[in-house]
């Protein structure tokens, strides 16, 4: 310590982790300046309440009854999930940060995670920014952009997130799913919002999701709590005909524009099934109108019937509907809800899921979903 400069050189041992940090604050008007950097060349997960299971998915530390209850539905009493209670980040205002936090390997055997690198920043009297941010893990990585601006009257978001051939075993500890599930997932997005509340910020949000999944080998059950977003009644009650099912490719997109979610495809391809779909989501009314058509594959009749999924966002009803409605509704122009052989995937509504699979093959991987999009031509 000196003066108003604090200043820490050293290394701390948790666990069996051995943390090296190099960090310095000043502290002048009219703002504590800290800077540094934490590093770490082999990390422990269990030192920092994480544990690896049998499937290599990380998992916090077992929560209590009353956590998990409280986990099962994130609306409120009202139905509502996005807050209209504004939020402060006043905070920020009061920090200039320049941080790097890096492990450069994880110990654990069974993880799937291997280093990542995270450069935090807060500046210009109330910008945070976290990037270039990137996680490695086996067979691939996120990219990550993230931002925060509250300079103005507005806080304003703006996120990017590239992940490629992501195991989704590693999404299946959250669900409270101990069998091991194969498959990966990709996906990009570029989203950007505006607002005060979680509320206005859902209301405001602008950009595009885009889902890709390959190769999904689980049992149903398992499927249904992998999947159990509003897509899930769908997915498992349609595709999922068996104990053991497999889902060749899936893929998801969507834009948003001013809290309007509308989807430019919704595509699955199962062992039995395919299934396609188009509808909305509404963030700022926090509800949703999906019509979903699925086909089966090893049946000119088929016995899977149509579905419209609608209703408030925390809690959406699904019911069935005739091929008749379908067929008038595609007929208006839902071009997601023709009922074909093949579902025609035009190339320029991938996006950026054509080049993540493209990577995949290029990796010496096998991508579903490209052989998919390579038949139609």
């Amino acid at each position: 310590v000196n003066d108003n400069r604090t200043n820490f050189d050293g290394s701390l041992l948790v666990g069996e982790t051995t943390v090296t940090a190099d960090i310095s604050a000043l502290a002048v008007e009219p703002r504590v300046k800290i800077n540094g950097e934490i590093s770490t060349r082999l990390l422990h997960l269990e030192d920092f309440g994480l544990i690896v299971s049998e499937s290599g998915a990380i998992d916090p530390q077992p929560k209590s009854t009353a956590d998990k209850k409280n986990m099962v539905s994130s609306a409120d009493a009202g139905g509502k999930i996005f807050s209209a209670e504004p939020f402060s980040l006043d905070w920020m205002k009061q920090i200039d940060l320049d941080m790097k936090v890096l492990v450069d390997d994880i110990a654990d055997a069974e993880a799937k995670l291997e280093s990542f690198e995270i450069p935090l920043q807060i500046r210009d009297g109330g910008v945070l920014l976290i990037s270039p941010a990137r996680v490695d893990y086996e067979g691939g990585a996120i990219n990550l952009d993230f931002s925060i601006d509250t300079t103005s009257t507005e806080t304003e978001t703006a996120l990017k997130v590239k992940a490629d051939d992501l195991p989704l075993g590693q999404l299946r500890s959250s669900m409270g799913v101990q069998e091991k599930i194969k498959g990966s997932l990709d996906f990009h997005m570029d989203l950007d919002t505006r607002g005060n509340s979680p509320a206005a910020m859902a209301s405001n949000l602008n950009g595009v999701i885009e889902f890709g999944m390959e190769d999904v080998e689980a049992s149903k059950d398992k499927f249904d709590l992998l999947t159990k977003d509003l897509f899930g009644w769908v997915v498992s009650s349609t595709l999922l005909r068996s104990k053991q099912e497999r889902l060749d490719c899936g893929i998801v997109v969507f834009e948003a524009n001013k809290g309007k979610l509308v989807s430019k495809l919704i595509f699955f391809d199962g062992t039995n099934l395919k299934l396609s779909g188009e509808g909305t989501i509404d963030l700022g009314q926090e509800t949703v109108d999906f019509y979903f058509i699925p086909k089966q594959k090893r049946s000119l009749l088929s016995n899977a019937t149509p579905v419209h999924l609608t209703g408030p966002l925390s809690d959406p009803k699904p019911a069935a509907v005739s091929s008749a409605e379908i067929g008038v509704l595609a007929a208006k122009g839902y071009a997601g809800l023709a009922i074909l052989p093949t579902v025609t995937i035009p190339a320029a509504v991938i996006g950026s899921l054509g080049g993540l699979f493209m990577q995949d093959e290029s990796k010496g991987d096998n991508s579903a979903c490209l052989k998919y999009l390579e038949s139609q031509q």
